[in-house]
């Protein structure tokens, strides 16, 4: 006896596609010559489409692991980037260089918010909204990027948005 066992897929007149699991048996005459195969079909599209939900799942689970332990790392050595920022802001007396360093620690502390939401993710856990005044964020990253993009590029800010606050992460 020859035994059918197979898994395919078709697409039906509509587009949709569905998932069969074929089973049967080839009967044979008594001369041994085929005769009919006998068995069923069964449409398995959900418990394809749960286990394709179940990968899924299983991967977003491994990156958030992943995420997490990036940014367990990557908030130790924040903290030492933080704690340096700290002691040039108490020992720097030069305006100019004072202001580098202040633009060092509003660096590490925006990557400290990206390590909580990259922790966050790892744990699933939800994001907190809170208010987020955006001229100010604006401001920020116009200071580092003045120190940071060419001299001949010049910025100019136009803030006046009735409501700068907003709700964000």
């Amino acid at each position: 006896h020859a035994r059918l066992d197979s898994e395919y897929r078709i697409v039906l007149p509509d587009g949709g596609i569905r998932w069969i699991h074929a089973l049967g048996n080839t009967v044979y005459a008594t001369d041994g010559s085929p005769l009919r195969i006998t068995g069923i079909c069964l449409d398995i599209t959900d418990r394809k489409m749960l286990e394709e939900r179940l990968r899924h799942s299983e991967k977003m689970t491994a990156i958030g692991r992943l995420a997490g332990g990036i940014a367990n790392d990557f908030n130790n050595q924040l903290a030492a980037v933080l704690g340096y920022s700290d002691i040039l802001l108490d020992r720097i007396d030069d305006p100019v260089f004072k202001q580098y360093a202040k633009n060092i620690k509003m660096a590490a502390l925006r990557s400290a918010d990206l390590t909580r939401q990259l922790l966050a993710f790892g744990r699933k856990g939800k994001s907190r909204n809170v208010p987020v005044d955006m001229h100010s964020v604006i401001r920020e990253v116009k200071a580092l990027l003045e120190h940071t993009l060419d001299k001949r590029i010049s910025m100019r800010l136009q803030l006046d948005a009735a409501r700068s606050a907003i709700t964000g992460d």
